[in-house]
């Protein structure tokens, strides 16, 4: 465990006992503060159990999650409302995607909406999975917040404008192109 820098925990990983094994299990890494966790609980949110929860919160993870899940989870009907309750769990960023309006974020500071690129949507498979992927790339490489955002949607886009959750290499080379002119 020493050895990453960064653990991401999907909500399907964390169902049921298995999300009271890892999340007390990570409670006791020593390092566990030194980490960047990112959290996706996606539609499973509400099928985690709370204990689990509690204590993916008291990580204080970085949050990722869709517009629909966070105002079901926070029976909130407004998503700033939402995202701000969601940021008094975590105490550390809550980026929610909001499909074709991009994606909003909080920092316990601000809140502000980066907006994503028209697409033809083709197949929405995958794309909150690489939304997540592209966010943990980008502030790993050091990245600021905005900029991160931006390549998150950027790349979300890119897969649903095709079939299936994975670009080929030469579809790939052409979207970096595009954006490296940008």
């Amino acid at each position: 465990m020493n050895k990453y820098t960064n653990i991401y925990i999907s909500g399907y990983q964390v169902c049921g006992e298995n999300g009271i094994i890892i999340s007390e299990w990570l409670e006791k890494v020593l390092s566990i503060s030194k980490k960047k966790i990112f959290f996706a609980p996606g539609p499973m949110i509400k099928s985690i159990e709370t204990k689990t929860m509690d204590n993916f919160f008291k990580l204080n993870p970085i949050l990722h999650i869709n517009d629909d899940e966070a105002k079901s989870y926070t029976q909130e009907s407004n998503v700033e409302k939402a995202i701000k309750i969601l940021y008094e769990k975590n105490k550390n960023l809550v980026f929610i995607t909001l499909g074709a309006k991009g994606t909003l974020f909080y920092d316990g500071k601000k809140i502000k909406q980066i907006p994503t690129i028209k697409t033809n949507v083709v197949d929405t498979v995958g794309a909150g999975d690489s939304h997540i992927g592209a966010i943990i790339a980008g502030l790993s490489k050091g990245m600021n917040i905005e900029d991160t955002i931006t390549l998150a949607n950027k790349t979300a886009a890119a897969i649903v404008g095709i079939s299936g959750p994975i670009m080929d290499i030469k579809k790939f080379k052409k979207i970096w192109g595009e954006w490296k002119n940008e």
